[in-house]
């Protein structure tokens, strides 16, 4: 019994990086036989659903002066209150809401020290660390904001997984992968092939204004992190250079 992966082609047997074990032991065989049988098969792909998350605008990430703006800065706290304020309208369902500050402190990652100083309290510590980046986003036009009320443009760009709001990822990804995340979704939504994509990183950088470094590092991190596949064309002699466009697939968060 012969299990792997590779092809009876010449390609396959030559030039791939192939694996293929042989059995010849006939109970050996029969046994793996059965287990792969009994193995469930999924209908469809297992990526999020598209109607599942929380939408955003597709203008966050194309116009000039919207969320690049937040990562050319490296406003972090700013780029996490903004997805926070889009994922409160969403639950909340309309686009103008009174803002917990408690709440968005604490999933922005803030914690009231034992220690106050200066605060009254631990609502007024909670009140400064959301005041302080909700105006920054009110004075760079992302967000409205008078008296406790927060107004927020609800796009139908695209979705991010709610999954995507755990602190696995708000805080164990860095701002470039965590931007490069929502054009990967961004690409996956309009793509033909969902949850698969394919774009130069030049032309992701003309299209999205930022710099080839981001990309690449951004793209790399959610790839070592498992939260997107890379397949990568092949180099070819004599120049090594002429090579298609990588493929890039979302994966299960």
């Amino acid at each position: 019994m012969f299990c792997g992966s590779t092809n009876w082609s010449s390609a396959a047997i030559l030039k791939n990086y192939e694996a293929t074990s042989f059995y010849e032991s006939a109970p050996d065989a029969v046994s793996l036989s059965n287990y792969i049988k009994k193995i469930a098969i999924q209908d469809g792909d297992i990526f999020l659903q598209k109607e599942e998350g929380v939408p955003i605008d597709t203008k966050f990430l194309t116009a000039a002066k919207n969320g690049r703006k937040l990562l050319t800065s490296q406003a972090d706290k700013q780029f996490d209150l903004y997805l926070l304020l889009l994922k409160e309208a969403n639950e909340q369902g309309v686009h103008t809401f009174n803002v917990e500050y408690e709440k968005l402190a604490k999933a922005m990652g803030y914690q009231a020290p034992s220690d106050l100083g200066r605060y009254n309290n631990a609502g007024h510590y909670y009140y400064e660390r959301v005041h302080q980046s909700i105006e920054q986003l009110t004075k760079k036009k992302l967000i409205g904001y008078s008296k406790k009320v927060v107004s927020i443009r609800v796009g139908r760009g695209f979705l991010i997984p709610d999954k995507f709001y755990s602190d696995k990822y708000m805080f164990g990804l860095s701002m470039k992968a965590k931007y490069m995340y929502l054009i990967c979704l961004h690409e996956a939504a309009k793509s033909t092939k969902y949850p698969k994509w394919f774009r130069s990183q030049k032309d992701m950088g003309k299209i999205y204004g930022i710099s080839g470094t981001t990309i690449s590092e951004g793209l790399l991190e959610l790839e070592s992190k498992g939260l997107i596949q890379v397949t990568r064309d092949k180099l070819e002699p004599p120049d090594f250079s002429d090579r298609n466009a990588n493929v890039y697939r979302m994966m299960v968060l």
